[in-house]
């Protein structure tokens, strides 16, 4: 779209410049040299198609005032156009621009949940440590309890027999 409009701009820009020296030469009106905003403008097709003057076997510096009148009013039309894909570039690129700063945002934050998962699973596999130690302590101090509860007994039961002697 943006290579088409410029085209039909050079067309025209290159046949206003030597058609309106020819026409002034030749006395036309000033109505026909002007090149203002053209209302309801519409794309024509030849614009979409090869260039108007290559279709006539004529050159562009043949380009008659209708054409150049023609060719403005083109470039009218696709002017808000492009004015619009401007835009929406400017949207896409601001968009990109804020769409990679919340990006980058989330990869440090997921770069900080990492190392914290990190210390977490560190910490863990102490407590671990920990929990088994524990575990094979009380175990220790549980057969421990037992053999002196039993040799506890024992000693009752020899304490007893020894009172009742």
């Amino acid at each position: 779209l943006a290579s088409a409009t410029v085209k039909l701009i050079d067309e025209a820009f290159e046949a206003e410049h030597e058609d309106s020296a020819g026409a002034l030469a030749a006395g036309a009106s000033a109505e026909v040299l002007s090149l203002g905003p053209a209302a309801g403008a519409e794309r024509s097709a030849e614009a979409l198609g090869e260039a108007p003057w290559r279709d006539a076997g004529a050159t562009p510096t043949s380009a008659s005032p209708s054409r150049v009148r023609a060719l403005w009013d083109e470039r009218e039309a696709l002017q808000p156009e492009v004015v619009r894909e401007r835009e929406q570039r400017r949207a896409r690129a601001a968009a990109f621009v804020v769409m990679d700063e919340a990006l980058r945002k989330l990869r440090l934050e997921l770069a900080e949940e990492r190392r914290l998962l990190a210390q977490a699973e560190n910490a863990r596999v102490v407590a671990l440590g920990v929990a088994d130690a524990a575990d094979k302590a009380i175990e220790e101090l549980r057969e421990e309890h037992e053999a002196l509860q039993a040799h506890h007994g024992t000693r009752e039961v020899e304490l007893r027999r020894r009172s009742n002697a």
